[in-house]
């Protein structure tokens, strides 16, 4: 009797990890409401840096990585700079609102000026932000972006981020109660032979 109600414990804790993994891995994409803030401007000699917000919605995997998904819009307007020949480093923020939970994203931009009007903003990547939402859950990262000018006028490049999709702790558990329960079953049979 006992062997029954082990053997019936095992099969439970394997077919809940099974259904863990099975609910993750089907989970479609949702979409979610964002909205960024915007950055500037900011001047450093005759050129002017800014980032527009931005508002719409996002469709985002629950259960696998969305790369590359434009957030915000980075804007250089290059002017005459004369003989300057200089870097600077600037930290660029904005609040990114993902289905109604706001965070702060930050990246560090290196601007360098040269005489010949060459103009470089060169943006890292952020680190990862969590954003737990009534939708899913996902670690939100900025991608690192560069610009580079080489005459007066304006340009834009897209900032985009990466969100990887983050299981709650509750498909953790049942994941981890499976496993055990398949290492249990494997046990079991390794006695047996």
């Amino acid at each position: 009797m006992r062997r029954f109600w082990l053997n019936s414990i095992v099969k439970v804790l394997f077919g809940a990890g099974l259904g863990a993994i099975a609910g993750w891995a089907a989970a479609s994409p949702v979409s979610v409401s964002d909205s960024t803030t915007s950055i500037g401007p900011l001047t450093y000699f005759a050129d002017t840096f800014t980032e527009s917000g931005m508002a719409g919605s996002l469709n985002l995997d629950t259960a696998a990585p969305t790369p590359g998904v434009q957030v915000n819009e980075a804007l250089l307007a290059v002017g005459d700079s004369g003989l300057t020949d200089a870097s600077q480093t600037f930290t660029l923020s904005f609040d990114l609102t993902l289905d109604g939970v706001t965070h702060t994203m930050t990246q560090t931009m290196l601007w360098t000026v040269t005489p010949s009007q060459d103009q470089t903003l060169a943006a890292a990547a952020s680190s990862g932000v969590l954003f737990v939402t009534g939708a899913g859950n996902w670690l939100v990262t900025l991608d690192s972006f560069q610009m580079t000018a080489d005459f007066f006028g304006n340009y834009a490049t897209p900032v985009t981020a990466d969100f990887a999709a983050v299981p709650e702790p509750g498909t953790l558990a049942l994941l981890s109660i499976g496993l055990l329960g398949a290492s249990l079953v494997a046990a079991r049979r390794r006695q047996r032979s």
